[in-house]
């Protein structure tokens, strides 16, 4: 490519840097189009991946929410469970407290 202050003052000389920079400026724009539709691509990507996650933490957020109610039910259950025997058998809930108590005690004394 000529450089224009290396340029002779000719009209031919003229029209070869016009030239070179005409094919310049297209390479230039060729350059500018690429970018612009790589950009657009990686954009489109984005998104879609920005999609993916949001579907899946909707998925997850659904499944816990899920699996919290279900907990908290089976934790109603087991309650009521120990209520209503605690309410049939007094004394033996007495005793089963007792001695679990002692085993915990007993437990702990040996781990001091």
């Amino acid at each position: 490519m000529t450089d224009i202050a290396d340029a002779p003052l000719t009209a031919n000389g003229i029209d070869r840097t016009a030239n070179g920079a005409a094919a310049a400026g297209t390479k230039v724009d060729d350059i500018a189009r690429k970018l612009h539709e790589a950009i657009d691509r990686l954009t489109v990507h984005a998104n879609k991946a920005e999609q993916r996650i949001h579907d899946a933490t909707d998925s997850l957020d659904s499944l816990l929410r899920k699996s919290r109610d279900g907990a908290g039910t089976k934790a109603e259950e087991v309650s009521g469970s120990v209520s209503d025997y605690v309410n049939e058998h007094p004394v033996a809930a007495l005793g089963i407290a007792f001695g679990a108590g002692l085993l915990l005690a007993t437990l702990l004394r040996r781990n001091s």
